[in-house]
């Protein structure tokens, strides 16, 4: 008996060990420690050797956090003209807007490597097509609820999600967002908090490349000989349009919506994009519910970069693959290397260019 006891607790004790050598292992994956560790030159075997420059998949820029191969993490973000401003969403590398219901869109936000975010938000539901390119991505994709169909989706366990109304350790509700906005609009996270959740439940923080195909940057993207595009607009309902004005200067695109600069309230800055995109497919109502069902197949599209625009297209090889884009002559697109903001509007959406 005392020997069968003792294989029992051998083992707990073996299974204890493994859990905790993987949880070390991610923390210190997810540390910024070695990259503050100074190496006297003396002790540098790699002093003569060209150091790798590691690109954010996303954008095409340096990743300055060096983290490589991670997956991304794709949030779901309050977009109705109550709850602005956003927070956190002009450091997100790409941003997704699709209208959901009654006439409102709502953004997903996805960040390379979100763990300096000390507030990302407010947070909401989940859509199927959300889900569906959040996939394509290999993302963790961070929500609060969803439509019944998402729903039934992410119970099929096809994504690794966190439905934060089950994980209150890795959310805290805004009490000036509750105060002054509603308790529906006050739902906010940070990086670290959702970094920390991921480790814990043991959530595979890996990119699979095979799952992905990736966007390729250069700098002489084929856009810059396209025609010379200052402004865009893209009306989404009578409701909801949001426009991209071209800034010289900074060689960036300036967000607004409801008429208003699109502005980011944890760093108090109107949102900027690198490139916009804008792609046109079949949006419909289910049922009469409102929801809408949103066609992600193939289609046609706006490029929009350096201030200049051309027409492209697109294409998802299948359910959860990667958007694909190319030129009309069927080059695949080379975007310019910063972050991206991608409208996904119905083919009768009145888009504007000037």
């Amino acid at each position: 008996m005392y020997r069968k006891i003792g294989k029992i607790v051998t083992g707990c004790l073996l299974s204890a060990f493994f859990l905790c050598t993987i949880y070390i292992a991610a923390l210190k994956f997810f540390s910024n420690e070695d990259e503050n560790k100074v190496i006297p030159s003396s002790e540098n075997p790699f002093k003569n050797q060209k150091i790798e420059k590691i690109l954010n998949p996303l954008t095409g820029l340096e990743l300055v956090s060096k983290k490589k191969d991670i997956r991304p993490i794709a949030i779901m973000i309050n977009n109705i003209n109550k709850a602005q401003p956003t927070l956190g969403t002009s450091m997100a590398d790409i941003i997704y807007e699709i209208p959901v219901e009654g006439g409102i869109t709502r953004l997903m936000a996805i960040y390379q490597d979100p763990q300096k975010e000390k507030v990302i938000g407010s947070i909401r539901s989940a859509r199927p097509y959300y889900i569906d390119i959040a996939k394509g991505h290999d993302a963790i994709y961070v929500h609060i609820g969803g439509s019944s169909d998402a729903d039934r989706i992410l119970k099929s366990d096809t994504i690794d999600h966190f439905n934060l109304g089950s994980f209150s350790n890795m959310m805290w509700r805004d009490q000036n967002r509750r105060a002054n906005l509603g308790f529906e609009h006050s739902a906010v996270t940070s990086g670290q908090k959702l970094v920390d959740g991921i480790i814990r439940n043991g959530t595979r923080f890996q990119i699979d490349k095979n799952k992905v195909s990736f966007q390729a940057f250069d700098n002489n993207s084929q856009v810059l000989n396209g025609k010379d595009t200052k402004e865009l607009a893209v009306k989404f309902s009578g409701y909801k349009n949001t426009s991209f004005n071209y800034n010289e200067e900074k060689g960036n695109y300036l967000v607004s919506q409801f008429n208003e600069k699109q502005m980011d309230g944890q760093y108090n800055c109107q949102v900027e994009r690198k490139n916009v995109v804008v792609l046109k497919t079949k949006i419909h109502d289910i049922n009469g519910s409102g929801l809408k069902d949103v066609e992600l197949k193939k289609g046609q599209g706006i490029y929009m970069g350096g201030g200049k625009s051309i027409d492209i297209n697109w294409k998802k090889s299948k359910e959860g693959a990667s958007f694909e884009y190319s030129t009309k002559e069927g080059q695949d697109l080379l975007m310019i290397p910063g972050n991206i903001y991608v409208c996904v509007a119905s083919e009768s959406s009145e888009i504007s260019m000037k």
